[in-house]
């Protein structure tokens, strides 16, 4: 079963970045306008209320453009896929990066479904799968965020992999 993510959320962030980029300026305006009736003799109380809430807005218009920057890229790769015993995910990471991994089902140590639809991932730090971060580093749990797939998509894939692991393994559910 292999599942390819979708193109959608990714335009839905792009979206929202545009949104931050219309605010910055407007926000900026404001708090021009403010400065400039507080020199004009306006009631420094209004004005400072006016400019205080619109730099809040700046700052947090600027600090949410810059997140959603590192955030966007190119999904066309990225999957999850449960073919035979092997479990393979591509997913975005941040600045162009993408975390992967390969894992054998025999490998899996702990299996977590956590809220909001993820579910993470843990290996036997000896055995032969491998999970690899965006900066190239190896680890032994991974993250399967929801991000781009459809709940229903992510459930099955959960469920596949539940059906498949080994006696050994561990399986935990939280409730959402």
């Amino acid at each position: 079963m292999r599942v390819e993510l979708s193109e959608a959320a990714m335009y839905r962030r792009m979206d929202k970045k545009e949104r931050c980029m219309v605010m910055m300026p407007l926000c900026g305006m404001v708090v021009f306008g403010g400065v400039i009736l507080m020199a004009a003799g306006y009631p420094l109380l209004m004005c400072l209320a006016l400019s205080s809430i619109s730099a809040v807005g700046l700052i947090a218009s600027g600090i949410k453009y810059q997140k959603l920057k590192r955030l966007i890229m190119p999904v066309s790769r990225c999957f999850l896929e449960v073919e035979g015993a092997c479990f393979s995910v591509v997913q975005p990471w941040t600045d162009e990066r993408y975390e992967s991994c390969r894992i054998e089902l025999e490998d899996i140590e702990r299996l977590v479904k956590a809220k909001r639809g993820s579910f993470y991932v843990k290996i036997h730090p000896e055995r032969r799968s491998r999970i690899q971060d965006g900066s190239g580093r190896m680890r032994t749990i991974i993250c399967v965020r929801p991000f781009g797939y459809e709940t229903e998509q992510i459930e099955a894939i959960y469920q596949r992999i539940k059906e498949r692991l080994p006696k050994t393994a561990e399986v935990y559910e939280y409730e959402t």
